[in-house]
């Protein structure tokens, strides 16, 4: 049986907890080793992007634009906008 938009779940997460949450993301990271750059979602994790790289002291944030809702049904999102060549190549454009 598929749920309806009215019986679907939701999970409301305050400004808090979205800002600790991202926090301890980035200090996990951090156990890690030093992260130059990143990638993120512009449409899902942009603010959840902004706190880690802000802990992380990451300069180099590039994005990538995708469309889930259009394909819905295919269960596969559409890229629209795909990480740059450049900073696939390491530089992320900076020369």
């Amino acid at each position: 049986m598929q749920e309806t938009s009215s019986q679907q779940k939701h999970f409301p997460v305050s400004w808090g907890q979205l800002h600790r949450g991202s926090r301890a993301l980035a200090w996990r990271l951090a156990d890690r080793g030093e992260w130059s750059a990143i990638v993120c979602v512009t449409r899902g994790d942009l603010v959840q992007c902004a706190i880690v790289v802000r802990e992380l002291n990451i300069r180099l944030i590039e994005t990538v634009c995708i469309t889930s809702y259009a394909n819905q049904a295919q269960g596969r999102p559409d890229v629209i906008k795909r990480i740059s060549d450049d900073f696939l190549m390491g530089n992320g454009g900076i020369e």
